[in-house]
């Protein structure tokens, strides 16, 4: 029987019943490519079942310890990644690299695990690690366009300015040359250098990369809307930086058009993240809640572990902050705290940044003996996972300043703002 024989009806109802009667390396093929195509669409729900299925499956006809059987792990963990249930996706990795220690001579599934990781430990933003696991996935392709690219899009991520910069020069460097998807890798560069100056708040450099890319876009003739959609996405963030938020969303309009048609499934939901970040720059309350409720509706159909949600919740926290509803701030730090403190072990990081948040709402209140114990906590889970000299420690450092100007210490205060301010220019280098 070929693997065209098979139709999505047909696995569906086996893995609805379980049935394993019929198991062939080309039916197990076609379940992970359908799982792999509902994770795309974000049914979510399905994609879970058929993961499980696929890895019983697989251990029945392949073998706990058969390479399959590690690809068949490693799909569900890329689930428990993209949906962030942590624990869960760091159990079915550490399966895999079990499995992979079995069967080291496979090198597709060597490759495979370790750049799992590196998503892995993106997702939760735990930056640090992400890195470790890249270098070795890399091994000896650390002087290639794909590495330069890669590096400078992680320390970009994590406001490493200076360093994805030199990264990002290089990736330059070495497709300028290059004859192959040239306009494309340009056009992908000029759009990372644009994302890197619109962290540092560098609006005409951050204007003039977004122009560099839409020369390169121009030359496609309209023929190329996947570019047209990523390039919309840094344009309207451009307006959002500005101000113009009548531009932001006309241009979020148009790129909702042109996702519905062109776009990726997952998009669909990225374009409410965007008009939800243009009404919270608004403030504009009811339009922003009209939008969240949409993005609810989605994180409802998640299981109940899953972090996802906290993408939102960040955004609710400082919109409420900034209109002066504190109450309601708090109520969305606490329900994030209280969904992160069973897992904080996994997401220091994450962990660490929303009790920063409660501190600085609870400096909002002027209560600053419960803002002292949330800095004091973010402090020490920051410190499990990262250095001195991250962001998150100038965003901290910050904090106390804040607090020690609420108690009008202004030498304590002037002090934490100094260092604050020298660990962004070791960023900036």
């Amino acid at each position: 029987m070929t693997s065209e024989n098979y139709t999505n009806k047909d696995i569906n109802k086996s893995v609805i019943e379980m049935k394993m009667d019929n198991l062939s390396p080309e039916y197990l093929f076609e379940v992970e490519k359908l799982f792999y195509a509902q994770r795309d669409a974000q049914d979510y729900d399905t994609a879970i079942n058929t993961a499980n299925y696929l890895i019983n499956a697989s251990i029945k006809y392949f073998g706990e310890n058969h390479p399959q059987t590690g690809f068949a792990y490693l799909a569900r963990a890329r689930y428990y990644t993209e949906i962030i249930i942590p624990d869960l996706a760091k159990k079915d990795l550490d399966i895999v690299y079990k499995i992979y220690e079995q069967n080291k001579e496979n090198l597709d599934l060597k490759n495979n695990i370790l750049y799992s990781y590196v998503n892995y430990y993106s997702n939760i933003e735990e930056y640090y690690e992400a890195i470790k696991y890249l270098y070795k996935a890399l091994g000896d392709k650390q002087d290639t366009a794909f590495a330069y690219k890669t590096y400078g899009q992680i320390y970009s991520n994590m406001r490493a300015n200076g360093k994805a910069k030199k990264y990002f020069n290089k990736y330059y460097s070495t497709i300028e040359n290059s004859k192959e998807n040239k306009n494309i890798e340009l056009f992908e560069y000029h759009l990372l250098m644009a994302m890197l100056y619109q962290n540092e708040k560098a609006i005409d450099i951050f204007k003039e990369e977004l122009n560099k890319a839409e020369e390169i876009l121009k030359t496609y003739n309209n023929s190329r809307p996947d570019l047209e959609i990523l390039l919309n996405i840094e344009k309207v963030q451009y307006f959002l930086d500005t101000k113009e938020f009548n531009e932001a969303l006309n241009l979020l309009k148009k790129n909702k058009k042109l996702i519905y048609k062109y776009g990726q499934k997952y998009q669909k939901t990225n374009i409410i993240q965007q008009f939800i970040d243009c009404y919270k720059d608004q403030k504009n309350l009811f339009k922003f809640n009209l939008y969240a409720r949409k993005m609810n509706n989605f994180y409802n159909s998640l299981p109940s572990d899953s972090l996802l949600f906290l993408t939102l919740a960040e955004k609710q926290i400082d919109l409420y902050r900034t209109i002066g509803k504190i109450e309601e701030a708090n109520k969305y730090a606490q329900n994030a705290l209280n969904k992160l403190e069973p897992v904080k072990e996994y997401v220091p990081k994450l962990y660490g940044k929303f009790l920063r948040k409660a501190a600085e709402i609870k400096l909002q209140e002027e209560n600053t003996a419960e803002a002292q114990i949330y800095l004091e906590q973010a402090i020490e889970s920051y410190k499990k996972t990262i250095p001195e000299e991250s962001f998150e420690f100038y965003e901290i450092y910050q904090s106390y300043g804040n607090l020690s100007n609420t108690n009008e210490n202004k030498t304590e205060a002037e002090n934490y703002y100094k260092k604050a301010d020298s660990i962004l220019k070791i960023l900036k280098k």
